[in-house]
């Protein structure tokens, strides 16, 4: 079966750290091209090298993990919604979420989106059931944990509902009690041990490489709430959260209108509290990216499917039990069978020229580069050719010598710009053609 390749920006870039993690054996250090980063905690890197180990270094190993996991967000979000929205409604909200292709997308990568969205969807769940089980709260710490552990301050989230929840006096002797404090606590402390290596392995200089070049400088540089919120994030979810966001958004309102007047659950707030509080707390960061809305998807569908349950009930059954899942069997097989109709194979010719990138330059050798540097260039090169993008420079004059000074006189040029290699007396022996750029090999004409 012909898999398609992994996108450059960020599978490439996740699935290697996995690669990394999986041949060191590490549990809490994360490393690309050998280079220690504290860009993200390790958790879904370590998944990532157990998903390597038992399969190997392969896109189907690499996908898998989430692939699980978004399988998992469907049944969460499909348990919250029976006790939030009603199952006909659960079931059309389900059938959106699977609609929604920026779902699909990372369903099939490897970024950090859906793992994300699995720990909270399911801090959500224990949460409302434990309004009707109170054991069930102490089961909060292993979300909270792992959510911090894959996305550190972001993973917090189930926190926001948890406090809107306390906001309601109906709520708050249900939902607030010793076993959500105490499993809160467990679940933060946890999720701080990734912290605590940092600090002791790395001292401050670690610490501060995440959490204030990571995420406070991130977040403070040129923020304007005013901005975000009648700008940037409307536009975000428009562009990003179709076809849920509108009726997700008029399904919010109206359920809430409901719990207000007593006449839907009490779990409904918490959905309502999932999609209003970060959607509020998250304009007055700078830091803007749809990414970090990718959770509220799951809530977003559940008030969709309410408000196509309840208007037009027909046709939420119709989706759930016809429209989707023909579709999604159609999309399966033509992926299945010719994959390229549907998804661009953007770094195909690095798949394909593995072997050759790889008999062409030693493992140890970083290779030069004329032209501008790009993720897209040297993510996909390092995780399938397992070799790094050395130096890069747009003048010839100062790259081409650099790499004739090499033990393998390689380059990885521009392919437009190979013309202007002809003046500096090489011979140019072509490996490999990637995309836009071509790896070569260099010879003088003189010997």
């Amino acid at each position: 079966m012909p898999f398609i390749s992994l996108p450059s920006l960020d599978d490439c870039f996740y699935a290697r750290k996995g690669v990394e993690m999986w041949r060191s054996g590490s549990v809490f250090a994360v490393t690309w091209n050998g280079e220690r980063t504290a860009q993200h905690p390790p958790l879904q890197f370590w998944i990532l090298a157990r998903s390597f180990a038992l399969f190997g270094e392969n896109d189907f190993a690499a996908r898998l993990p989430s692939v699980l996991m978004a399988l998992g967000v469907l049944v969460f979000a499909y348990r919250i919604g029976i006790r939030s929205v009603g199952e006909p409604a659960a079931l059309c909200g389900v059938s959106l979420l699977l609609l929604s292709t920026t779902f699909i997308r990372n369903a099939r990568g490897c970024m950090m989106d859906v793992p994300l969205t699995f720990w909270i969807s399911m801090a959500v769940l224990v949460l409302i059931v434990g309004m009707e089980r109170p054991r069930v709260q102490w089961l909060l710490a292993v979300p909270i944990a792992a959510g911090v552990l894959t996305k550190s301050v972001l993973g917090l989230m189930p926190l926001l509902v948890l406090a809107a929840c306390l906001a309601s006096r109906t709520l708050r002797s249900r939902v607030f009690t010793y076993r959500t404090a105490i499993a809160t606590v467990i679940g933060v402390a946890l999720g701080a041990s990734w912290t605590i290596y940092l600090a002791v392995a790395h001292g401050s200089g670690g610490v501060g490489e995440h959490y204030i070049t990571e995420v406070i400088r991130r977040s403070t540089q040129n923020a304007s709430p005013v901005v975000n919120f009648f700008l940037e994030y409307p536009r975000l979810l428009l562009v990003h959260f179709q076809p849920v966001i509108v009726p997700g958004l008029v399904g919010a309102v109206l359920l809430y209108r409901r719990w207000l007047f007593g006449r839907a659950p009490d779990a409904a707030l918490a959905v309502v509290a999932w999609i209003a509080v970060p959607l509020a707390l998250y304009n007055f960061s700078s830091a803007r990216s749809s990414r970090y809305l990718f959770p509220i998807l799951v809530p977003l569908s559940l008030c969709a499917g309410a408000v196509l349950a309840s208007r037009r009930p027909r046709v939420a059954g119709a989706l759930a039990r016809w429209i989707v899942p023909a579709l999604l069997v159609a999309s399966a097989a033509v992926h299945w069978v010719a994959p390229g109709l549907l998804s661009r194979d953007a770094n195909r010719e690095f798949k394909q020229r593995s072997a050759a990138i790889g008999a062409a330059i030693p493992e140890d050798c970083e290779t030069p580069c004329l032209g501008e540097f790009s993720w897209e260039l040297a993510s996909p090169f390092l995780y399938y050719g397992h070799r790094s993008v050395g130096v890069c420079d747009v003048r010839a004059d100062t790259i081409v010598p650099l790499a004739l000074a090499g033990p393998t006189r390689a380059l990885l040029c521009e392919r437009a710009r190979l013309g202007e290699l002809s003046r500096f007396g090489v011979e140019v022996e072509e490996v490999a053609r990637l995309r836009k750029w071509s790896l070569v090999r260099l010879k003088l004409r003189n010997g």
